[in-house]
């Protein structure tokens, strides 16, 4: 693993944090809509009826992704990271569902990115993993988070409340993506984003799980950046983003995931 290193700004835009994508304050999905809501793996693929030829391409969105792990004696970092950002401009299908399953999304201004990398370098943060999304059509794109080598039990709050435990794994969990420039906007785009866990296939059980109370919508621009981790982090906690973030091992830590235009 390679330490975040200060500068030159531009290398803080691989690791990560300085890439501020910019996400429009105050500004959710337009006309009202919650993102994802009783999202289903169908209403975010591409439509089956396109004819070879006929997809409509859109300007490109690109968005990289970074997975940053702390050292979980550090975690208190944590809570300083979330005082220093702002929920406000993020929707959440369920705000309620998403902190008790102990998952924040948060997003930064430009002002706000020497702060953070404050915070992560005092916290001994390093950049696990960088990956670049490239849209250009209604097709999503999905970043790996973590992988289950044995089954895990979760406790998995419902949206409008509710909770059932689901043992998952062998498997991935991942975040998947979709983003669109917004017409009319040179630099505006609308991203959406759930996490899900997907199965190996010779284990059962053999099913897709779509965590929707998990997922939120933004608009975005370059310039500013989302990031998202738990709320309080606890070692082998049983609560869903305990699970999707830590990292166990000899020196065990736990992540954050950044998104940035």
């Amino acid at each position: 693993m390679q330490p975040i290193k200060p500068t030159p700004a531009k290398k803080w835009v691989v690791a990560g944090i300085a890439a501020c994508v910019s996400l429009t304050a105050g500004c959710g999905l337009g006309g009202g809509r919650v993102p994802l809501e009783d999202v289903r793996i169908s209403d975010i693929g591409a439509s089956g009826d396109s004819a070879a030829g006929s997809l409509r391409l859109i300007e490109s969105v690109n968005i990289e992704a970074s997975v940053i792990e702390i050292p979980v004696e550090n975690r208190q970092a944590l809570a300083v990271l979330w005082s220093r950002l702002d929920s406000r401009p993020v929707r959440l299908t369920d705000a309620d569902a998403a902190a008790a399953n102990s998952l924040v999304v948060r997003f930064g201004r430009p002002r706000d990115a020497a702060g953070v990398l404050d915070v992560l370098e005092k916290a001994s943060a390093r950049n696990t993993k960088t990956s670049s999304m490239l849209f250009t059509d209604a097709r999503y794109s999905e970043v790996s988070v973590k992988y289950l080598q044995r089954p895990v039990t979760i406790t998995y709050t419902l949206p409008g409340g509710g909770a059932e435990e689901l043992t998952i794994g062998p498997g991935g969990l991942k975040l998947r993506v979709e983003a669109t420039r917004i017409s009319g906007s040179q630099s505006l785009c609308g991203l959406n984003a759930v996490f899900v866990y997907q199965p190996d296939t010779a284990v059962p059980p053999r099913r897709e799980v779509v965590f929707s109370s998990t997922a939120f919508g933004i608009t975005m621009k370059p310039g500013r950046f989302v990031l998202i981790g738990p709320t309080r982090y606890e070692p082998y906690g049983g609560r869903l983003a305990d699970v999707l973030f830590e990292r166990r091992g000899p020196r065990p830590t736990v992540a954050v995931l950044l998104l940035s235009l």
